[in-house]
């Protein structure tokens, strides 16, 4: 019997126009707090604890610190690392050095339930929340299903996902 492998083989098509650009960088740990000291657990939607598992997200908005400062809680969207202008190539902001696992293999689902303020204390989000295109802050389970996370910052593909696959990794090859 013959197998057609190609029949098997599942391809991103980035020319589809539900996919968006963006930039990506992590933060949380484990117990809820980071090295930043930020939790997933203090989320600007008021999640709390239940947030149905680790892979979250904060969203970029304009405001400042406060809860309930993104229309977005509770939409799930789908996220692939990408070389582009941030990392991965020589004309990249950060160098050549790659911040994807597998550029354009690999993608997480996840849910949003925080905002990634632009006026916030934290430093690094005058640099990445303030930035020239969409930036999600991505929990830290999240960013090392698609990420090196001691690279700090890479680009993404996202668009709009089904909720009933918060954490689910999918490979295309």
């Amino acid at each position: 019997m013959l197998i057609n492998i190609f029949s098997l083989v599942k391809i991103i098509d980035f020319n589809s126009s539900d996919w968006k650009n963006g930039r990506a960088t992590w933060y949380g740990g484990p117990q809820g707090a980071g090295p930043d000291g930020m939790s997933i657990y203090t989320g600007s939607c008021g999640y709390g604890k239940d947030l149905g598992n680790h892979f979250v997200t904060a969203v970029q908005t304009d405001g400042g610190y406060d809860y309930g400062l993104t229309d977005e809680c509770g939409k799930c969207i789908e996220v692939v690392c990408v070389n582009g202008p941030t990392r991965g190539f020589e004309w990249s902001e950060l160098g050549k050095w790659a911040g994807c696992q597998e550029p354009a293999v690999k993608s997480v689902v996840v849910k949003i339930t925080d905002s990634c303020p632009c006026n916030h204390p934290n430093e690094g989000n005058k640099r990445w929340c303030c930035g020239d295109r969409e930036h999600l802050d991505l929990s830290y389970a999240a960013f090392d299903q698609i990420a090196i996370r001691h690279r700090g910052v890479v680009d993404l593909k996202f668009r709009p996902a089904n909720c009933a696959d918060q954490g689910k990794v999918i490979s295309y090859y």
